[in-house]
């Protein structure tokens, strides 16, 4: 069996973002990277909880960058987990974005942090149409995407890479991962939660 969620029009990837684009001198340090931030977008998206922009251009990626890294925010997070954000960016901190869906849509759950990861936590949470934000050692560094499917047969976790350009076809949308690289994973993940009548 093979279940994925999403459609191509649901991928967003973290090239030329306005965010990067803006900060890119300060990009090169860690604080402004985008790849925790696209992949909760997707993540929403896909469960059905678009972002609202105002702003023609702007991503939902951007939006949840400054979301995070607002000073009101920052002080809900540091309440979640009590972290050196010298050390450890916002945007870099699993828990943040437990306040992000709290921000964006209210008493309802969209998201939510939660210790443990496998195959058999990924093809429950999938056939729960629940995508998952996961993070591991990717080529280009310490890394979020989002696990937004799986092969059965193959033991494949199909993902969502914001950052294409870590890959030789240049290509992030439904990418496959092995159990090995898996096992390389955080032990956390991010749910989305799907939307149902509110």
């Amino acid at each position: 069996m093979r279940k994925i969620l999403g459609f191509k029009n649901k991928y967003k990837s973290q090239i030329k973002t306005a965010q990067v684009e803006l900060f890119k001198d300060y990009f090169h340090s860690g604080k402004m990277i985008e790849c925790g931030p696209v992949s909760a977008a997707m993540g929403f998206d896909i469960a059905g909880w678009p972002m609202d922009i105002f702003t023609p251009g702007e991503q939902p990626g951007d939006s949840i960058l400054m979301m995070v890294h607002n000073p009101d925010n920052l002080k809900k997070i540091k309440e979640r987990r009590n972290i050196n954000y010298d050390a450890f960016p916002p945007n870099e901190v699993p828990q943040a974005y437990d306040i992000v869906g709290e921000l964006l849509y209210g008493k309802y759950k969209a998201c939510k942090f939660e210790w443990g990861l496998s195959f058999e936590i990924i093809k429950k949470n999938i056939n729960k149409n629940i995508c998952m934000m996961i993070s591991g050692p990717f080529p280009a560094g310490g890394h979020y995407v989002l696990a937004v499917g799986y092969d059965e047969e193959r033991k494949l976790v199909i993902y969502n890479d914001p950052y294409p350009p870590q890959w030789p076809d240049k290509n992030g949308y439904n990418r496959e991962m092995d159990l090995e690289f898996l096992s390389k994973m955080g032990k956390y993940r991010v749910d989305f939660y799907p939307k149902r009548s509110v």
